[in-house]
């Protein structure tokens, strides 16, 4: 299923809509009231299209910053290549979440709506799929901690160019945007696919 297929789908499931959905940052308070198709309207909208538009942008800073100034920088150098594997597993695991598991949550949604039985995907539990998912955030987490020690937590040297200005700027958003991502998935929506997954006996 596409991108494009998950949001269809998750507008026949959905009250609000995803473009009624929030664009800022909102208090986890009121997350907790939202359904799990709305926090993957908000998740698709707010992180992965964020990922999706800002890898190329940061990939290319990198690139310059790296043939500008990187050659015999070792930090440099390991920072442009821990992003370039950051963002190759992160545009993956996006893939494995709107191909697997979120179609999944919202196809329970619905037959939980209708009140009918939902069959055993071929990944059997949503255990299986979630498992993996997380494993994907803790290496995540683990690459960007990395990155933000390389970059002293995003504080550019005194003599920082404009492009390391710009390149440490995106860096710590594109970290805070991910940190967030992690967060609805890990707390409130991995919970709320279980919880779905409980009231159904699965055929």
């Amino acid at each position: 299923m596409k991108l494009n297929d998950v949001f269809t789908l998750n507008q026949a499931v959905t009250k609000t809509g995803c473009q009624n959905l929030p664009s800022e940052s909102i208090t986890d308070t009121k997350f907790l009231c939202w359904d799990a198709s709305e926090l993957i309207s908000y998740i698709l909208t707010q992180h992965h299209l964020y990922v999706v538009e800002k890898v190329p942008v940061l990939n290319y800073l990198l690139d310059q910053l790296y043939e500008k100034e990187g050659k015999g920088n070792r930090a440099i150098e390991n920072l442009h290549t821990l992003f370039k594997i950051s963002s190759i597993s992160l545009l993956h695991h996006l893939k494995k979440e709107e191909n697997i598991l979120f179609p999944h949550i919202l196809a329970m949604e619905i037959a939980l709506k209708e009140r009918q039985n939902m069959p055993l995907p071929s990944f059997g539990s949503v255990d299986n799929p979630i498992l993996v998912l997380t494993q994907d955030h803790e290496n995540e987490s683990s690459l960007f901690t990395t990155i933000s020690e390389l970059t002293h937590q995003y504080t550019p040297p005194q003599d920082a160019s404009d492009l390391q200005l710009a390149t440490y700027s995106l860096l710590q958003e594109f970290e805070q945007n991910l940190k967030q991502h992690i967060h609805l998935e890990d707390h409130l929506l991995f919970p709320k696919a279980k919880e779905l997954e409980c009231c159904f006996t699965l055929v």
